[in-house]
């Protein structure tokens, strides 16, 4: 077995998160040793972009160890990350966790509709979400040092499954789209941030191996899913911004990662909607307070006060102007205006 990785190793610098960071300092970008010649010989036919979903597969599988499992919530990420094992057949045994009274159906549905249509087992984990939130979560935080209730939730499930004996996970995690910020910045990578950072953490810190972004694991892959992805605009959410308004769009960011996924290949049950998996715990909170932040504000921003002194943001890929130009090029040369597909 080749020594573990996470998904980074072979082509992005993440030390720049996993150092220390003195307070006030603000992390900019992450590095990335690809060049020109890379991007050059990156292919978006079908053949090659099933090559590219056989090698992700297969070089991640020879660092899991003898029994992994993989880990699907139902969302187009974690079902593209299953695909990939399935389809080449790794037949590894694949994990959903569902939460009491029904508080993450929504997803697991899902979840169920794609291992019917593909045909593998389906093991379900359940926990009683509203229990760990309340007496588990600030736990996990302070010990895997996370603040994301989301996340450490995750946690709790690959501390399960380790306990059955299996070697190692993996999460479908995502790809380096680029996003239209309000400030009118196109950046690439901005999700290489924060979350990321605490599979990386959670390995680390536990021992347990933790693949927690295989979409991203092999360069080509990452790469050509997100140029065969329409850009979407994006403005950070905060509690000013109207709940309604949000929802709208993290839809529309949905649709056109759908679209992307699709396009590289993908062969995705796309959902009604955006879902975290937390759609109805919120919405239970909500509906007690009439409030649609209460969840941020009770489980996850004491977090953040707590465990984040240094505010070093979410930083994005580093592309000079030359890759940016390249980017470009191929950006417009295999997405058609308006969203319309290129046939690949």
């Amino acid at each position: 077995m080749q020594a573990f990785k996470h998904f980074h190793d072979d082509w992005l610098d993440y030390s720049v998160l996993e150092g220390t960071t003195s307070n006030n300092t603000k992390i900019e970008y992450l590095r990335m040793n690809l060049g020109i010649p890379f991007f050059d010989q990156l292919s978006f036919q079908p053949a090659d972009l099933k090559e590219y979903r056989y090698l992700a597969a297969k070089s991640c599988a020879e660092t899991l160890g003898d029994r992994p499992a993989l880990c699907i919530s139902g969302g187009v990420d974690s079902q593209a990350m299953v695909q990939c094992f399935h389809e080449f057949g790794y037949n590894y045994d694949v994990y959903c966790l569902t939460f009491n009274n029904d508080l993450n159906i929504h997803d697991v549905s899902y979840a169920r509709k794609f291992a019917e249509r593909n045909n593998f087992k389906l093991n379900e984990i359940n926990i009683d979400i509203l229990n760990f939130l309340t007496r588990e979560n600030l736990d996990y935080a302070v010990r895997y040092n996370c603040s994301s209730p989301h996340f450490n939730t995750h946690f709790k499930l690959f501390d399960i499954l380790r306990s059955k004996g299996y070697t190692s996970v993996v999460c479908g995690g995502n790809v380096p789209t680029q996003t239209l910020e309000s400030d009118g910045r196109i950046i690439w990578g901005g999700g290489y941030g924060r979350n990321t950072l605490s599979f990386i953490k959670y390995s680390k810190i536990s021992g347990f191996l933790a693949q927690g972004c295989f979409l991203s694991y092999h360069p080509r892959l990452a790469w050509a899913t997100a140029l065969l992805t329409p850009i979407t605009e994006y403005f950070r959410p905060h509690t000013h911004m109207p709940w309604e308004e949000k929802l709208l769009r993290d839809k529309s960011r949905y649709d056109d990662k759908c679209m992307g996924y699709k396009r590289a290949g993908f062969d995705i049950i796309t959902q009604e909607t955006k879902y975290t998996g937390f759609e109805l715990v919120k919405k239970h909170y909500a509906d007690q307070t009439g409030d649609g932040w209460v969840f941020e504000r009770r489980f996850r921003y004491p977090l953040e006060k707590l465990l984040h002194k240094d505010k070093f943001g979410l930083p994005e890929i580093y592309i000079d102007e030359q890759m940016q130009l390249k980017l470009d090029e191929l950006y417009r040369k295999n997405l058609l205006p308006r969203r319309t597909p290129s046939g690949i």
